[in-house]
């Protein structure tokens, strides 16, 4: 069994990250996200652990998260 690779979170108002799950592939992160934003509105990303950065943004203001 693979280890969790990505970290799947929420920016809050404050722009504070929640961590909401882990996931080991990167494209069932991606999906998640997605649905996540259609049902409830927000700011999401997923963080690599190996590469150590934001690999994928999802949803309303994605230029705000990390100054991308």
């Amino acid at each position: 069994m693979s280890t969790p690779a990505f970290d799947l979170f929420r920016m809050d108002p404050s722009g504070n990250p929640i961590w909401i799950d882990m996931m080991a592939d990167l494209t069932a992160a991606a999906k998640c996200l997605r649905q996540l934003a259609r049902t409830a509105p927000g700011e999401y990303f997923v963080f690599s652990q190996a590469a150590q950065k934001i690999v994928v943004i999802e949803g309303t203001e994605r230029n705000k998260i990390s100054g991308l």
